[in-house]
C-alpha cells in the first residue's frame, strides 16, 4: 500500500468508524468499504492501492476496526462502573 494510501485510509477511517453493537459489524463494514472506495477515488486512489499491503480485503480491515472501536469503548464504560 503507498504512503498516500495508507495516510488515506487512516485518515478515513477515525472520521467513519465508529463504536456501535458488534452484530452489525459485518454489515457496516461492507457499507463503509463502498464509501470508503468511493471517496478514494476521488483522491485518484484505486481499491486495489488501499488493499495492497493490508494482507486482507478491504471490508475485513474495516471490520476490524470496527471491533477495535467496539472494544474500547467497552473498557472505557466498564472504567466507570
Amino acid at each position: 500500500m503507498s504512503n498516500r494510501a495508507i495516510q488515506f485510509l487512516n485518515h478515513w477511517a477515525t472520521e467513519h468508524v465508529s463504536a456501535m453493537p458488534y452484530p452489525e459489524h459485518l454489515a457496516e463494514a461492507r457499507r463503509l468499504a463502498k464509501e470508503c472506495i468511493a471517496d478514494a477515488k476521488k483522491q485518484s486512489i484505486s481499491k486495489k492501492e488501499l488493499e495492497e499491503g493490508l494482507l486482507k480485503d478491504l471490508v475485513s480491515e474495516l471490520k476490524d476496526r470496527l471491533d477495535t472501536r467496539a472494544d474500547e469503548e467497552v473498557k472505557r464504560m466498564a472504567k466507570r462502573l
